[in-house]
């Protein structure tokens, strides 16, 4: 990373710098990035849940947020 000499930026006395006294940042070019094999990519799901696995699992969720709001009822 290159960094700037301090002659470069020149801050006023006020402590304020001008939007035009501020270094620009390198602009990057994302088209050169490459996928690599490595990179995660989204797979499917091995086990997916029939519709009634499904709804069953919210059951029992939802029981248990249930049971949690009356326990702590003041």
């Amino acid at each position: 990373m290159k960094f700037n000499k301090p002659e470069q930026i020149k801050i006023p006395l006020s402590g304020n710098i001008h939007p035009t006294e501020i270094p620009e940042r390198p602009k990057y070019n994302f088209d050169k990035v490459k996928r690599s094999d490595s990179m995660p990519v989204a797979t499917a799901i091995e086990n997916p849940l029939t519709a009634e696995q499904l709804a069953e699992k919210l059951k029992e969720i939802e029981e248990k947020a249930r049971q949690r709001r009356e326990n702590h009822a003041p």
